[in-house]
């Protein structure tokens, strides 16, 4: 269980720099632990996508790197980036930091 949720955080911070990397420069000014924040939920929402629409519900282990997975996690990821940004700047006001 530790391992799991270790492997979760760490992957978050991974899959969640990804998706800040790919996402257009105006929402790269959220903060790291928000990026963090993103990546995780974008590992445990893609991952429930992923299982629903290929593998009937059912979380199935590949034996491999399983490259799909991971392109869900990231697209979902990128999706909470921007909505994290958007959040983000209005609660600034809208004002970029210099």
């Amino acid at each position: 269980m530790l391992g799991t949720i270790l492997w979760i955080i760490i992957g978050g911070i991974i899959i969640g720099l990804i998706a800040k990397w790919i996402v257009p420069s105006r929402h790269d000014d959220i903060p790291f632990w928000l990026t963090a924040i993103c990546g995780i939920l974008g590992i445990i929402v893609g991952n429930w996508i992923y299982a629903a629409l290929f593998h009937n519900g059912q979380f199935v282990g590949t034996g491999g790197f399983d490259w799909w997975r991971h392109i869900w996690q990231v697209a979902v990821a990128i999706v909470f980036v921007i909505i994290a940004a958007s959040i983000s700047a209005s609660v600034r006001g809208g004002q970029r930091r210099a």
